[in-house]
């Protein structure tokens, strides 16, 4: 009897364990990175259609999730610049839309100083 109750047990908080969504604050891959591809050029556009920089996505190689008083996004991807070039860039989308501008974009490209521009949700 004490062996099934601890066999009951165990497989609750094994079953538990697994089903738990990763914490708040828990760093996540993205699997899916035609959304991070998607997320990447609406900030893009955005940008472009300010001050810049003038920028076009080529690759997403991998991204992942954080939420931390919002969602950081974190992607490595090609980036093609305003000479046409293609640079890989660590690119850091942080985003609280409930702010004015309430979306970061950090570009840190090689061979580049890093870039932080805001626009709107």
């Amino acid at each position: 009897m004490f062996t099934t109750k601890l066999f009951i047990l165990l497989s609750v908080a094994v079953a538990v364990t697994f089903a738990v969504p990763q914490m708040t604050g828990g760093v996540s891959p993205v699997e899916d990175l035609t959304e991070v591809e998607q997320e990447v050029k609406n900030s893009l556009s955005k940008l472009d259609a300010g001050d810049g920089p003038h920028y076009k996505l080529s690759k997403v190689y991998k991204a992942s999730r954080q939420v931390v008083e919002g969602v950081l996004t974190k992607i490595e991807a090609d980036i093609i610049d305003e000479e046409e070039k293609t640079q890989k860039c660590n690119i850091t989308i942080w985003s609280r839309p409930w702010l004015d501008n309430g979306i970061e974009v950090t570009f840190e490209c090689e061979g580049k100083p890093t870039l932080t521009k805001h626009h709107s949700a």
